[in-house]
């Protein structure tokens, strides 16, 4: 089962439901690692605590973490995965997707990917 960190600006409720319905599943929010701020931890600093913990990132930020986590590919350094999820996708379709994401993948499926 995979290992999971939401950013700062993933949906709460989304998280929120996950904990509640999938007890099984090991997700922790970037708030709660003190990966937050009143300006939130910059992106690099997020992908790099991601790695060292060996967790996915989970986002909804299409902008600049993709590029961010290519740059640490890119410089040989360590990404366990990143997980886009689209924006405007309902609070129980966010669910039941990261659900089947942890649940149903191995780690080692997300080495080095940034899926969308």
């Amino acid at each position: 089962m995979l290992r999971l960190l939401s950013d700062e600006d993933f949906n709460g409720h989304v998280v929120a439901g996950v904990r509640q319905h999938y007890l099984d599943v090991d997700l922790v929010r970037a708030q709660d690692v003190g990966l937050s701020g009143q300006d939130g931890a910059d992106d690099p600093a997020v992908l790099a605590w991601a790695a060292e913990q060996n967790r996915i990132l989970l986002t909804n930020d299409r902008r600049t973490m993709p590029a961010f986590a290519w740059d640490r590919v890119k410089n040989r350094l360590a990404l366990p995965g990143v997980f886009v999820l689209k924006n405007g996708t309902s609070i129980s379709e966010a669910i039941e997707a990261v659900a089947m994401v942890a649940l149903a993948s191995e780690m080692s499926e997300w080495t080095n990917r940034v899926v969308k």
